[in-house]
C-alpha cells in the first residue's frame, strides 16, 4: 500500500540506514571464499567466509566486520545485495575466527553481480 509494507519483526534481516547496511537482530551475513584447492571442483570454500555485516553480539565476542569466520552447515542461505552473493545465518552459527593467512579471494558468481534490484 504506497510503499507501505507489513511483516513480522523476524522475517526483517538486514535494512539499509542512508549508505550502510545494518543486521538485524541475531542475523548476520558472510562473503564466501574462491577454493583454492586445484584438487576439489568446488568453486567455493565450504563452511568458511568473511563477515560482511555483523551484530551486536558478535562483536562482543571480539568477531567484527572483515574477520575470516567458520560457520555450521545447513544455517545459510543465500541473498544477492549490492550485487554480491551472501550467506545469511544467525549469530550462533558462527562457531570460529580464523586468522588470516594473506592467499584467501572472495567469491562472487558473476551472475550475482548483474542481478537487478539488488537495493
Amino acid at each position: 500500500m504506497d510503499n507501505l509494507y507489513f511483516c513480522d519483526l523476524d522475517q526483517i534481516y538486514l535494512h539499509k540506514n542512508d549508505k550502510e547496511w545494518k543486521a538485524i537482530g541475531n542475523r548476520c551475513f558472510i562473503k564466501p571464499l574462491k577454493n583454492i584447492d586445484y584438487l576439489k571442483l568446488d568453486k567455493e570454500q565450504r563452511l568458511i567466509g568473511i563477515l560482511k555485516y555483523g551484530n551486536k553480539s558478535l562483536e562482543a565476542l571480539k568477531i567484527n566486520q572483515g574477520d575470516l569466520v567458520g560457520y555450521t552447515p545447513n544455517g545459510e542461505f543465500e541473498f544477492v545485495i549490492d550485487g554480491q552473493r551472501l550467506y545469511c545465518m544467525k549469530s550462533n552459527d558462527i562457531v570460529i575466527k580464523y586468522e588470516y593467512k594473506g592467499d584467501e579471494v572472495e567469491y562472487n558468481p558473476s551472475w550475482a553481480q548483474s542481478s537487478i534490484g539488488t537495493n
